[in-house]
C-alpha cells in the first residue's frame, strides 16, 4: 500500500508539473495583488514558505485573530492533518499530526509531537496557555527530530512570539466579549529605552464560564475558563552583528478544565443510570450535566525564561544559543464515579514538571555549492507526580439512601513517580546545489538519551467515621468523606511482583539508548513557480517509563518492568509547492507513507473501582496519505484558502488492548465483551484473557478524512478611510473513534463548523471592531470518549469530554493600536 501511494503520488506531481503552463501564468490578470507569503524557519534559517522542502503549514499572528484562535487546542483549525485530543487535564491532553500522537496519564512519557515555544522545547506543551501577541505559528508534519531537538517523531507546533522593536513608542489593545460570559483581554506595550534596546510587555487574561452543569451541586457550572498571563522580552540590538533576547513569562489557572459527563448508561438498573434519572439527567452526545456528589477542583501555575543570544561572523556564517528553562504545577481532580454518592469521589493527581536546554547552531551563509547547518543540544528534565482515587470501592450501592455513615472502608491508591531525563546530541542538515534547480539535502543526529524512574504505588484500607471536606449535597453532615491514613508499608524495595493484597511495589529503574536518525531530501527547482521534493527520513522518539499502574504486562520474569521502548518512525514522502497565475495562487501537495516501530501508546481498562492505565509499546503503527492545500487571491480584497486530507492511520501488531463491553440484556443488566474478545488466555502469552489484537484498527482520534474552506474579504474606502472587512470559514472532520479497541460507543460522528466575522476599522489599522461566531450551527462534539471509570456503577458505558470548541460563541471584539 506505501509504494502504491508513493507511485501515485510521483505520477500525479509530474503530470501537474507538466500541465501547467508557465505563458498562461504570465498572462493572467495583473489587476490583483499577489500572495503574501510568510518567512518560516522550518530548517533552522529564514526562508520562504514556499521554498521549504517540508511539508509545513503557518499563519500569522494577524490569522489567528481573524478566526478567534486564542488558545492551543485551537490551533487544529488550521491544518487537516492535526487533531486535539481532550483528557481529564491540560497537560494530558495533546495534538496528533497525521493521526500520530501521544495522550497519556505517565509522567515518564512525552508527547510524538513536539510543542516549541520562541526556540525552547516544552516538556509540558500546556505551558501555552494562550496565543497572545504572536508573531506567527508553524506546523510542520512528519518526523523532525533532526534539527527540532527532543521528540518530534510526529512532527512539530512552533510558536514564536512578537520581539520588541527599537526606537517604536507604542501598544495594542484586544478586547472581546461573547456567549458564556467570554471575556479576552491582552494588552501590549512596547517601550524604546534608547537606541539599542526595547522592551514588550504582554498581559492576559481569558475568562469563559463552565459548559457542563451539576445539578446535585445546585447547578454548578463546570470547566470555566480563568487564566491570567503576563510576558515580558527585552531585546539588545548593540551592533549590527549582534541581536540578544531574553524572555520571561508566567501564567495561572485555577480551574479544574475537564470535567467529563455521561455520554451512554446502558443498563437502567445501575448506580449511575439511577442517579440520571432522579436528576433528570438523561445520557447521550448531547448531555452536558453529570450528578457528580463532590466538585472538581484544580489549579495550573506555569513559567519559564530563555535567552537567544544570534551573532554574525565573518564571511556570512552565524552563530545562535538558545537557552531556556520551563517550569509547571498542576493539580486536577474530580469525581470519577459519576454519582452523588460516595464511590470514588476522588480521582486526579498532581504534577511538576521542569526542563532545562541549550543549544548552540551555527549556520553557514547560502549562494555556495555547499550550504549547512550544525549544532550541539543538550536537554535535562525532571517530571513527577500522584495519580490515585478516594472512595469507597467496595460499596457500588445504587440507592443512596441506605449508605451508611460511619464505620465503612474507604480505600485509597495511588502511584507516585519521579522521572529525571538527560539528553545530548548532535546534529546537522547540509544542501549540496547541483545545479541552480536541483539540491540534495542530507540531515543526521546522534542522540543519547538517559533516564532513571523512581516509582511508589501505595494504598491504604482504613475504617473510620465519614468525616471531611466534600459534601454531597442531600447527604447528612456525618457522611463527608476526609483524607485518613496512613498508607501501607511497600512490599519490597527490589521490584519483586508484590504478592499480598494492599501490597505495592516500589521500583527504582534505570535506562539509556543510543539513537542515529536522519533524513534524505531532492529537491528539484522545475520552473521559477514550481518546486517538487521526495525525502526519506528516520525519526526518533526517546525511551521512557509507564510510571502507571503495575499489572501483569510489566511482570517480567517476576520483575517489575516500567520501561518504555523508544519509538521509531520511517517516512516516506513525496511534495510539490507552487506559485501559479502570477503568484495569484498558491497549491502546495503531498503523498506521504510512515512506518512507526514500538508506537508508545497508554490504554485503560475500567474495572470496578476504577480506571486501569498502562503505557506499553504498541508494535507497529502505519500513517498514510494525501495533503493539499490552495491559497487564491481572486481580488485585492477577496482571498481564498481550502485544504483536504485524506490519512489513513492504523494500528499495526498491537496485543493486549482491553475488549470493550456491550449490554446483552437490560433487563437483566447482563454484559457481554466484543466478539473477537479472547475468553482465555491464548497459547501466545502476549494474547491474555479479555483483550484482543488491534491489528487493523483505526488509530484513537483520528479521522480518515478533513477538510476546510475559508473566505477572507477586506475593502479599504478612501473617502471615509474606513475598511470593511469580513471572514467565512467551514472545518469538518470525518467518523472518529476514541478507542483502539473501536468500541462504537466511543465513535464520534462526522461533522462540520462554521465560523464568520464582520466588521469596520480605520484604513490605517488604528481601531477594529468585529462581530465573531464559532461554530455558529452550535455543534455538539466530543473531543473525547472514554470508557466509564467505574464499571460497577456504569458497565459497558461511557463518559464523554468536551471542548470550549464544542458549542457556539458569539460575541464583539475591539483591537486598537497606539
Amino acid at each position: 500500500m506505501g509504494k502504491t501511494w508513493l507511485l501515485g503520488g510521483v505520477s500525479a506531481f509530474v503530470t501537474l508539473a507538466c500541465a501547467v503552463n508557465p505563458a498562461a501564468a504570465a498572462a493572467a490578470a495583473n489587476d490583483a495583488t499577489t500572495i503574501e507569503t510568510l518567512i518560516v524557519t522550518a530548517e533552522k534559517r529564514a526562508e520562504n514558505i514556499q521554498d521549504v522542502p517540508v511539508a509545513v503549514t503557518a499563519a500569522s499572528g494577524e490569522s489567528l485573530r481573524t478566526q478567534h484562535i486564542e488558545q492551543l487546542q485551537e490551533l487544529r483549525f488550521l491544518d487537516t492533518s492535526v487533531n486535539y485530543k481532550v483528557s481529564t487535564g491540560s497537560s494530558t491532553s495533546a495534538f496528533a499530526i497525521r493521526g500520530v500522537g501521544t495522550a497519556s496519564f505517565s509522567s515518564g512519557l512525552e508527547q510524538s509531537v513536539s510543542t516549541v515555544l520562541d526556540g525552547v522545547v516544552l516538556s509540558d506543551p500546556s505551558a501555552v496557555q494562550t496565543l497572545a501577541d504572536i508573531d506567527h505559528v508553524e506546523i510542520l508534519k512528519g518526523p523532525q527530530g533532526m534539527l527540532f531537538g527532543k521528540n518530534a517523531s510526529a512532527g512539530v507546533i512552533s510558536i514564536t512570539t512578537n520581539d520588541p522593536k527599537i526606537g517604536q513608542l507604542g501598544g495594542e489593545a484586544h478586547l472581546s466579549y461573547g456567549e458564556h460570559n467570554e471575556q479576552i483581554f491582552q494588552g501590549v506595550v512596547n517601550v524604546p529605552i534608547n537606541d539599542e534596546v526595547a522592551l514588550r510587555v504582554v498581559a492576559t487574561h481569558n475568562h469563559l464560564d463552565g459548559w457542563v452543569t451539576d445539578p446535585v451541586l445546585g447547578g454548578k457550572a463546570l470547566n470555566p475558563i480563568n487564566i491570567d498571563a503576563v510576558r515580558a522580552k527585552l531585546l539588545i540590538k548593540p551592533t549590527d552583528d549582534l541581536k540578544i533576547v531574553l524572555s520571561a513569562d508566567a501564567s495561572y489557572t485555577g480551574d479544574f478544565c475537564c470535567s467529563q459527563v455521561v455520554r451512554s448508561a446502558p443498563d437502567p438498573h445501575t448506580g449511575v443510570a439511577v442517579s440520571d434519572r432522579q436528576v433528570g439527567i438523561v445520557e447521550g452526545p448531547n448531555n452536558y450535566q453529570v450528578a457528580d456528589g463532590a466538585p472538581a477542583f484544580g489549579h495550573g501555575r506555569v513559567w519559564g525564561a530563555s535567552g537567544q543570544v544570534d551573532y554574525n561572523l565573518p564571511a556570512g556564517y552565524s552563530l545562535t544559543s538558545i537557552t531556556g528553562y520551563r517550569y509547571s504545577n498542576r493539580s486536577n481532580f474530580y469525581d470519577a464515579d459519576f454519582a452523588p454518592f460516595n464511590f470514588a469521589d476522588i480521582n486526579g493527581g498532581t504534577s511538576v514538571a521542569s526542563n532545562f536546554s541549550q543549544e548552540l547552531r551555527l549556520t553557514s551563509p547560502t549562494g555556495e555549492r555547499f550550504d549547512y547547518v550544525a549544532g550541539l543540544y543538550y536537554y535535562y528534565a525532571r517530571t513527577g507526580g500522584t495519580i490515585g482515587q478516594i472512595g469507597f470501592f467496595n460499596n457500588p450501592t445504587i440507592d443512596t439512601s441506605v449508605i451508611p455513615t460511619s464505620g465503612q472502608i474507604l480505600a485509597s491508591d495511588a502511584q507516585t513517580s519521579d522521572v529525571h531525563s538527560k539528553d545530548y546530541a548532535v546534529f546537522g542538515q547540509g544542501r549540496i546545489h547541483f545545479n541552480d534547480a536541483v539540491s540534495l539535502i542530507l540531515g543526521a543526529r546522534l542522540t543519547r538519551d538517559e533516564l532513571a524512574l523512581e516509582y511508589t504505588e501505595s494504598g491504604l484500607i482504613h475504617n473510620v467515621p465519614l468525616r471531611g471536606l466534600y459534601p454531597a449535597t442531600g447527604f447528612p453532615a456525618n457522611s463527608y468523606i476526609g483524607f485518613p491514613g496512613p498508607y501501607v508499608t511497600p512490599c519490597v524495595t527490589t521490584a519483586v511482583a508484590p504478592a499480598q493484597p494492599n501490597c505495592f511495589p516500589a521500583i527504582n529503574q534505570t535506562l539509556a539508548n543510543n539513537n542515529f536518525s536522519w533524513r534524505v531530501t531532492l529537491q528539484d527547482e522545475f520552473t521559477q513557480d514550481i518546486m517538487g521534493y521526495a525525502t526519506v527520513a528516520r525519526g526518533y522518539k526517546g525511551p521512557g517509563f509507564s510510571a502507571l499502574t503495575v499489572t501483569a504486562s510489566n511482570i517480567v520474569n517476576n520483575q517489575v518492568d516500567q520501561r518504555i521502548q523508544p519509538e521509531i518512525p520511517t517516512s516516506f514522502e513525496v511534495g510539490i509547492k507552487s506559485e501559479l497565475f502570477d503568484r495569484r495562487v498558491l497549491l502546495n501537495a503531498d503523498v506521504f507513507h510512515t512506518d512507526y516501530k514500538n508506537f508508545q501508546a497508554q490504554v485503560s481498562t475500567p474495572t470496578p473501582n476504577g480506571f486501569v492505565s498502562i503505557v506499553h509499546n504498541a508494535g507497529e503503527v502505519k500513517t498514510e496519505g494525501v495533503e493539499v492545500a490552495a491559497v487564491a487571491k481572486f481580488t485585492p480584497e477577496l482571498t481564498g484558502n481550502a485544504q483536504v486530507s485524506y490519512i489513513k492511520a492504523r494500528y499495526g501488531d498491537f496485543p493486549g488492548v482491553s475488549c470493550y463491553v456491550t449490554l446483552s440484556n437490560p433487563a437483566t443488566g447482563a454484559t457481554v465483551n466484543q466478539p473477537e474478545c479472547t475468553t482465555a488466555a491464548t497459547a501466545t502469552p502476549v494474547l491474555a484473557a479479555g483483550t484482543i489484537n488491534a491489528n487493523g484498527n483505526r488509530l484513537a482520534g483520528s479521522p480518515d478524512w478533513q477538510y476546510l474552506m475559508a473566505l477572507n474579504y477586506e475593502h479599504p474606502n478612501t473617502v471615509a478611510s474606513l475598511t470593511g472587512f469580513g471572514y467565512v470559514g467551514w472545518n469538518w472532520q470525518g467518523r472518529v473513534d476514541y478507542a483502539a479497541n473501536n468500541d462504537p460507543k466511543q465513535e464520534q460522528a462526522s461533522f462540520g463548523m462554521l465560523a464568520a466575522n464582520i466588521g469596520l476599522g480605520d484604513a490605517d489599522g488604528k481601531w477594529r471592531v468585529t462581530i465573531y461566531g464559532t461554530n455558529l450551527l452550535d455543534k455538539h462534539w466530543a473531543a473525547g470518549i472514554s470508557p466509564a471509570p467505574t464499571a460497577a456503577l456504569n458497565p459497558g458505558g461511557t463518559i464523554q469530554y468536551f471542548s470550549p470548541d464544542s458549542f457556539r460563541h458569539v460575541g464583539v471584539r475591539l483591537d486598537a493600536k497606539f
